[in-house]
C-alpha cells in the first residue's frame, strides 16, 4: 500500500494525502485475534498505519496528511504528530493546511 500510495501522490503530484477511516475496525480485529492474544491484531494494525504514514512522508517532503475518522475514531496522539488538518468541509481544508500546519 505504500508504494501504491507513493507511487500515486508523485503521479498526480498531491500536495494532501486524505486517509478516512469511516469503518468501526474493533470486529475485524477481534476477528482475528487468537485465544489469549486481545488486542494484537489492533496493535499491529495501527502500529503499521503508522509506519506507512512515515514512510510516505519521509518520500514525500512537503506533502500534508489528512485524516477524518467518523468523529474521532483515529485521533491520538500519534495521528496528531503527523496529520495537517481535520476540516468540516474540504472546501476549507487547503486554507487550514495552509496556514495552521
Amino acid at each position: 500500500m505504500t508504494r501504491f500510495l507513493s507511487a500515486v501522490q508523485k503521479n498526480y503530484e498531491l500536495t494532501v494525502l486524505r486517509f478516512d477511516y469511516n469503518i468501526d475496525p474493533a470486529a475485524f480485529w477481534i476477528a482475528n485475534d487468537g485465544p489469549d492474544r486481545d488486542g494484537v491484531t489492533e496493535r499491529l494494525c495501527v502500529e503499521g498505519l503508522y509506519t506507512m504514514w512515515d514512510e510516505i512522508l519521509a518520500s514525500h517532503p512537503g506533502l500534508l496528511l489528512d485524516s477524518c475518522a467518523s468523529g474521532g475514531r483515529r485521533i491520538d496522539l500519534e495521528v496528531l504528530s503527523r496529520w495537517c488538518a481535520n476540516c468540516v468541509s474540504c472546501d476549507i481544508l487547503m486554507f487550514v493546511c495552509l496556514f495552521v500546519c
